[in-house]
């Protein structure tokens, strides 16, 4: 396995997708069965996943789309809106029609469309759920870029932008989170490759891991509710806008260290005495269909939960339980994506591609 080989494919980003994709689904794998609100935020292993993992993910898509956007202008918009927009669209819908099912089954009429409303409630459902938000974000910050990058001083437009998500509010119908505080890890990520900055620069500078380090574990420590983007969100207009600036550079600090010591990690690990095991190989091919593994465990964590409300299950809560459910979807998403890779429509409609399974590792 040599990475570094010109002109080849880099099986390390596969390598790190995979993990990270892994990291998703053990993090959503808290929410059916931590109930009660709250219970599952000081939980290290909950903390260690959310400080880095939709981070790391982001800069990663900024540092393939460099490569992207070398296209002309008009082939970038339409490739992005076939490989990310549809799968956005098909999961979204899934997602909305295993909701409508529930409401069905539960006789919650009041939830329930109405054939006269479905239009409607779709849009509407697709405008303001944030189920599949990574998506949307991914997505905006591709046309964000796309379009600044062809422009004369776009930096500018960056800068705003980055000021301007400091005062939307949390609570916005249309506007994740996410979407704000994810915005400068995907231009982190697509400057780096443009300057060819690689993502494993840290790996052999002992003194750049040593501080990775003593910061990460520092944020780990100081991380609290607040600094959950998705409770307190950007916005400093609030009753306390200085700790709201706190918790920004707070999360944004422990967010870069730690997933340039998640990067430099995965650097040593490739190249360890492990690295030519089939499980390497394994986490390498689930890596290369993360899009459609992250759709598939929205859809099956989703339908866990709806029979866990509708049937009034209840399982304790544990680390055991946590790591069986997340190995069971795991399996599962990752089985639904490959049945995708031998049909081209279902390939492109889950995955925003056509797959050749000649090339399929």
């Amino acid at each position: 396995m040599n990475a570094n080989q010109p002109n080849s494919r880099d099986f390390r980003l596969d390598f790190a997708k995979g993990i990270l994709i892994l990291l998703v689904i053990v993090g959503h794998a808290f929410f059916p069965l931590y109930t009660t609100d709250g219970a599952h935020l000081d939980i290290f292993l909950y903390k260690f996943i959310y400080s880095f993992h939709m981070p790391a993910f982001m800069l990663l898509s900024g540092y393939f789309f460099y490569t992207s956007n070398c296209k002309p202008f008009n082939k970038v918009i339409v490739s992005k809106l076939i490989s990310i927009g549809v799968p956005f669209l098909c999961f979204s819908c899934a997602i909305w029609l295993m909701m409508q099912m529930k409401n069905f089954i539960s006789s919650d009429w009041t939830s329930f469309v109405g054939t006269n409303n479905i239009v409607y409630d779709l849009c509407d459902f697709l405008l303001t759920s944030k189920v599949m938000w990574f998506l949307a974000s991914l997505l905006i910050n591709c046309f964000i870029v796309a379009i600044l990058s062809r422009i004369s001083y776009g930096y500018i437009g960056y800068v705003l932008i980055l000021i301007g998500s400091l005062f939307i509010p949390v609570d916005h119908s249309y506007i994740h989170p996410g979407y704000l505080f994810l915005f400068p890890f995907f231009l982190i990520g697509y400057y780096l490759k443009k300057n060819n900055v690689s993502l494993f620069w840290g790996v052999g500078k002992k003194y750049i891991i040593i501080l990775l380090c003593c910061v990460s574990i520092l944020g780990l420590y100081l991380y609290n509710e607040d600094t959950y983007i998705y409770f307190t969100g950007m916005n400093v207009l609030t009753d306390h806008p200085l700790r709201s600036m706190v918790n920004n550079i707070h999360r944004f600090i422990v967010g870069v260290s730690m997933c340039f010591l998640f990067f430099t990690t995965i650097g040593y690990l490739y190249f360890s005495k492990y690295s030519t095991s089939g499980v390497v190989t394994l986490i390498e091919n689930v890596g290369n269909y993360t899009l459609g593994i992250y759709g598939f465990q929205q859809v099956i964590f989703g339908i866990i939960i709806n029979c866990f409300e509708l049937f009034k299950i209840e399982v304790p809560a544990s680390y055991v339980m946590v790591f069986a459910s997340s190995f069971f979807v795991m399996c599962l998403s990752y089985f639904l994506t490959k049945i995708c890779i031998h049909f081209n429509v279902l390939a492109i409609l889950f995955m925003g591609r056509r797959i050749h399974t000649s090339s399929v590792r």
